[in-house]
């Protein structure tokens, strides 16, 4: 398996995350000012336009108490912003001329295999009732049965589970109820044999919470978690779990691709991505950051089990992106709870919106059908005159050099035996980074797709079948997610200097040209094949020569002994400012120095 421990982005580009605390400004405000509307009251239900704009209005109608319980997020919050944000690192790749005709039909979904119109639900949000005294989550049933999406019932919520229930059965929709593992297990007992008794079809076990989090806003209110008791979390419990209940159970709060693995492994009925809205782990990655880490390391998660996931979406480009991952539904929690405050009217016309949405939004993309999204979303180009803030020196590195190790494998042949080498410039050029020192850069006529597609038809090895998967899936983003800046990997000078002395001594043979038809290598030294070689001479002398003999303004791919590539890396980026590096371990790396300093 491959997983990165360390990725870093020290794009100057995405330097700040708070142009927007709560919701962009898309005139809500200014309009609202030339009308009748009043601070501190409720707009109009039919000036709402989008999801976001029920945030305000909850700020204009919940008390501040009220209002910083739903918006509360741990910490310094950046796991709430990047939620938000963390949208903004993958563009959409709109094709023109193409048949949306039968776009519509493609609207529905199974989950667990329940039918319901559109590919996004209500997850469980608790405390409805700040919205609506009388109604609270009942409004949640009845808008998810006029619309006919699932709704998941909160555990700790404003009604009883009977009163969710009979509601349920008013209505004939179909409801999931959400538990959690409470410190004394009889009592989640018997919440699950409540729950079936009201007829809900599924549970899901919420496995992020294993207490009470560092919330600033609520606490400055008094305001405490509605999960504020223990839980008792550990893999074993999910045997307990299903001896207690024949119901399909879904593991929330999934944020690692090794956590999805391992919930694969266990038998997992679904896997919910998510990181609670942000409001138990700060720091934890956002939904598309997860769904991105899965669909590159271990994409079979998605064919092995049914993948949810919600936490930050408020755009229907937000579930779009995300299926194009993967992921088969998305849900919404906040955002429900802010439109609560129009009554039952207010969660109906959110789920209409995002309907809408999805289905302008697909059209405007060139999707005809949302179970099987192309190649539409990216991440985004350089600027004019800049380096690309996803000019990546390593990341693939570790892609290719599993598609390298398997490729390069010795076949018997009869009697006799030969190396199979796939013969590219990248597979050359990881051939060539083992030489002591040796750092090579791809300026062959290959791309990295084609590399690891050439490299998966010459062998059956699985590390190179994932290497084919991970680069070339419909529809995924081909960068590593972005990490506050505040959180960057800075080499230490002292590292720097270490690795300069001990390349002075040990410098290798043959600079390589790139030049065609350059000189070649010979006796025992490096290979090059449409490529370049450079000897490590020094940290700086490198970054000088792959800028005078790379033409552009971008270095596509560096590959080479790991402190190495962190030194270039930052030598680099002192020289150009913008640039990315995905540092990752190799599969025997014992001594750990994939890891942040």
């Amino acid at each position: 398996m491959r997983v990165s421990t360390l990725v870093a982005s020290l794009a100057t580009a995405v330097s700040a995350y708070d142009d927007f605390l709560n919701e962009p400004d898309t005139g809500f405000q200014s309009y609202l000012s030339s009308t009748n509307w009043t601070e501190k009251s409720r707009p109009l239900l039919k000036d709402i336009r989008g999801v976001p704009d029920f945030d305000f209005a909850a700020r204009q109608s919940l008390t501040d108490q009220q209002y910083a319980f739903y918006r509360t997020a741990a910490a310094g919050e950046w796991s709430y912003r990047n939620n938000l944000k963390a949208w903004e690192k993958a563009r959409v790749r709109p094709h023109q001329l193409a048949s949306i005709t039968g776009l519509n039909e493609t609207m529905g979904v199974s989950i667990l295999g329940h039918n319901f119109s559109a590919p996004f639900f209500i997850s469980p949000a608790t405390r409805a009732g700040y919205g609506d005294e009388e109604r609270g989550e009942l409004n949640f049933v009845d808008a998810a049965a006029d619309e006919d999406i699932l709704y998941v019932a909160a555990l700790y919520a404003t009604k009883s589970i009977e009163e969710i229930g009979a509601q349920r059965k008013k209505r004939g929709n179909t409801i999931f109820q959400q538990i959690y593992t409470n410190g004394n297990l009889s009592v989640t007992w018997d919440a699950m044999k409540r729950a079936e008794a009201q007829g809900v079809k599924a549970f899901v076990w919420t496995i992020d919470a294993p207490g009470t989090a560092v919330r600033h806003r609520a606490a400055r209110y008094d305001t405490t978690n509605a999960n504020a008791a223990t839980s008792v979390l550990s893999w074993d419990l999910l045997d307990q779990l299903r001896e207690h209940t024949k119901l399909p159970i879904i593991l929330k709060g999934i944020t690692t691709v090794e956590d999805a693995l391992r919930a694969v492994e266990a038998g997992a009925d679904g896997i919910w991505l998510s990181n609670h809205g942000g409001r138990q782990a700060d720091y934890s990655p956002s939904p598309l950051e997860i769904a991105y880490e899965i669909r590159r390391n271990a994409p079979e998660v998605f064919k092995k089990t049914e993948v949810i996931a919600d936490s930050g979406v408020r755009y229907g480009s937000d579930v779009i992106k995300l299926l194009a991952l993967g992921v088969k539904a998305v849900g919404l929690g906040r955002p429900f709870l802010y439109s609560n405050v129009y009554g039952p009217e207010g969660p109906k016309k959110l789920i209409q919106i995002l309907k809408n949405e999805i289905l302008t939004d697909a059209a405007q993309i060139g999707i005809n059908d949302l179970h099987n999204i192309p190649s539409r979303v990216r991440q985004p180009p350089a600027k004019s005159g800049q380096k690309s803030e996803f000019a990546s020196y390593s990341q693939i590195e570790q892609d290719l050099g599993n598609a390298s190790n398997g490729a390069m494998t010795t076949e018997k042949v009869g009697t006799a035996t030969r190396e199979t080498t796939v013969n590219d410039v990248a597979l050359e050029a990881q051939a060539a980074a083992t030489e002591k020192f040796g750092i090579a850069t791809g300026t062959g006529a290959k791309d990295h797709r084609s590399v690891i597609l050439e490299a998966a038809q010459e062998t059956a090895s699985d590390d190179v079948a994932h290497a084919a998967r991970a680069m070339t899936v419909p529809g995924v983003i081909t960068e590593a997610p972005i990490i506050d800046p505040t959180r960057r990997i800075m080499a230490e000078k002292t590292l720097i200097d270490e690795i300069n002395d001990d390349l002075v001594d040990t410098t290798q043979t043959a600079v390589q040209s790139s030049t065609p038809g350059g000189p070649e290598a010979t006796g025992d030294g490096p290979r090059r094949r449409n490529g370049n070689l450079f000897p490590v001479h020094s940290i700086p002398s490198v970054v000088d020569e792959i800028q005078r003999t790379i033409p552009g303004p971008q270095v596509d791919m560096v590959w080479g002994p790991r402190p190495i590539i962190r030194a270039i890396y930052e030598e680099f980026k002192a020289k150009n400012g913008l640039c990315t590096a995905h540092i990752l371990p190799s599969r025997d790396d014992d001594e750990g120095d994939g890891d942040a300093y």
